[in-house]
């Protein structure tokens, strides 16, 4: 399962890592997201999609109209 830091989302949105924890707390709070501690370096805050959080993420791949190179919806 994929994890990734508060700050690579933070970066990734182009938000600060306060606005970034924010969010992340409500999506946890939703049962979207789950925080991940790092064995190595506790200092490190990880989430990850929890199993809802990553079915609906799959709908909405499948839900979105595929398209083919140059941008032209298939």
């Amino acid at each position: 399962m994929l994890t990734k830091q508060f700050s690579d989302i933070g970066n990734y949105l182009g938000v600060t890592n306060a606005a970034a924890s924010q969010l992340i707390d409500r999506l946890v709070g939703m049962g979207l997201l789950e925080h991940a501690e790092r064995p190595a370096d506790r200092r490190v805050r990880e989430v990850r999609l929890t199993p809802r959080g990553q079915a609906l993420m799959e709908e909405d791949v499948h839900a979105r109209p595929h398209s083919e190179p140059g941008g032209k919806l298939v």
